[in-house]
């Protein structure tokens, strides 16, 4: 768990009853420059080292480059398609600006309605899947070439710019979880798409499709993927347990279904367990500590050595929502103690977390799948699985770094409505340095969608050769 009295989870959306931003809102230019003006000092407040991986120098010229086109009336969708660019120049995977997840849930925008797998080599726009029950359906690994009449090298390109990612690994594979969003966002796609694309069988083809409302693909994606937080259950041709972990959400539901997976998991003497994290962009890392009480061989740290930066944007925010249930876990003396601290970087040592008494613990093999979507405190965790020898990484590198900037302060700008996202903190990952700024390497590289086939075929493979040794020497 993240420990001392610098322990704060300040997720805005969960906490602000915000009103949605009208994308077609027209603002003035004095209100442009206002709420640009904002997100700088508010970005420069609150990060502890906002021009780690851009100079201030390049970065103050850049601003100033689009402050001054802030001269006429634009909407709200201009003026982010304006400066969300500049957001993402500063490569922090948790500082960005967006419409909010309440505005993507509730519009009535119809998106591009299919999922898409993008080749991080060559920049390959293939289909997933359909993501609405009414588009047609496009042959599956089809290779679209333009949307709209826009090349898809032409989108991809440009779409690279509204995406706030610390390495390409993880803005390639945001990219294509957010497709859809991305192509209204950037090129303003959304309604009707013509679409043209070449099949397996190498024929081109053209199709004009409607789009889908988020509600629409959401409802489509429970039917054909993980919805769920998290959810087990016991294969039984390999004796194995798979956990499908896709987000660090829910503490005390997870507690519940830890008990039961590893009670079940201990009566059926099962050998391998394969966690899967692919699709888990992170959360509440309280839920990595609580899993390690039982999977862990010796005391443990989620994180090494923490950098906090006190500033008065985050103590306006506690003071507004202490009382919100993420601090729950908080003492009033260890919230007065943050508050009357000094602004500033604050620095907190590493504190082990040591094994309490559990009948339920697991000593059989671990298997862990990760992606580029494995992000935040699932790539947290996915490090303190390889760093202490838990579990065999499978899949590929980790869209989350093993040092990195998290733990978001958010705040709405005053006339677009807009929320900007700001990392306050600096993690270390346990035993890790300034030199570790990728992220997690699995130990056995393969493409995350094969991920789970060839984790299969490992424990198939093991327990072959676990019955010739026994056969050879009865």
């Amino acid at each position: 768990m993240k420990h001392s009295c610098l322990i704060l989870f300040l997720i805005m959306p969960l906490l602000m009853k915000a009103q949605i931003p009208d994308y077609n809102k027209i603002l003035s230019p004095q209100e442009l420059c206002s709420d640009f003006d904002s997100l700088k000092t508010v970005m420069e407040s609150v990060h502890p080292d906002i021009f780690y991986a851009f100079p201030k120098t390049v970065a103050e010229a850049k601003f100033d480059s689009i402050r001054s086109h802030l001269n006429k009336p634009m909407t709200v969708f201009q003026f982010n398609q304006s400066v969300k660019p500049y957001v993402t120049l500063f490569k922090d995977g948790h500082t960005s600006l967006s419409y909010s997840w309440r505005f993507w849930q509730q519009s009535d925008l119809k998106l591009f309605p299919y999922k898409v797998k993008i080749d991080k080599q060559n920049f390959e726009v293939t289909i997933k899947r359909n993501s609405a029950a009414h588009a047609p359906v496009i042959p599956v690994s089809s290779q679209i070439t333009h949307i709209n009449g826009m090349s898809i090298e032409h989108i991809i390109l440009n779409m690279r710019k509204y995406i706030c990612a610390e390495s390409d690994n993880y803005l390639m594979s945001s990219m294509e979880n957010e497709f859809s969003q991305l192509l209204w966002e950037a090129f303003n796609f959304a309604n009707d798409f013509f679409i043209t694309y070449i099949t397996p069988e190498s024929v081109s083809q053209d199709i004009t499709v409607t789009g889908a409302t988020t509600h629409e693909i959401s409802k489509q994606e429970e039917e054909t993927t993980a919805s769920q937080d998290y959810s087990w259950r016991i294969l039984t041709d390999n004796n194995s347990c798979l956990l499908e972990f896709n987000s660090f959400n829910n503490p005390a539901k997870f507690d519940s279904l830890l008990v039961n997976m590893f009670t079940e998991i201990k009566e059926k003497n099962i050998e391998d367990l394969i966690i899967d994290l692919r699709n888990n962009g992170g959360g509440n890392s309280i839920l990595g500590d609580e899993f390690l009480q039982y999977i862990a061989k010796e005391p443990f740290s989620m994180f090494g050595p923490t950098t906090v930066k006190i500033s008065p944007y985050l103590k306006s925010f506690i003071r507004k929502f202490r009382n919100a249930d993420y601090y729950k876990t908080l003492s009033d003396d260890n919230i007065d103690s943050l508050l009357n601290k000094p602004d500033g970087l604050e620095y907190a040592s590493v504190e082990l977390t040591s094994l309490r008494n559990n009948p339920l613990r697991y000593t059989g093999n671990v298997y862990a799948l990760i992606s580029g979507i494995t992000f935040s405190s699932a790539s947290d965790f996915a490090w303190v699985l390889k760093h202490y020898g838990i579990a065999t990484l499978i899949g590929e590198e980790t869209g989350g770094l093993i040092t990195c900037y998290g733990d978001v302060l958010s705040y709405k700008l005053p006339h677009s409505g807009l929320t900007l996202g700001v990392s306050y903190k600096k993690f270390y990952g346990i035993g890790a340095s300034d030199e570790d700024n990728h992220g997690v390497m699995p130990d056995f590289v393969i493409d995350s969608d094969k991920a789970f086939d060839y984790t299969i075929n490992l424990i198939k493979n093991k327990s072959a050769s676990k019955k010739k040794y026994k056969d050879e020497h009865n």
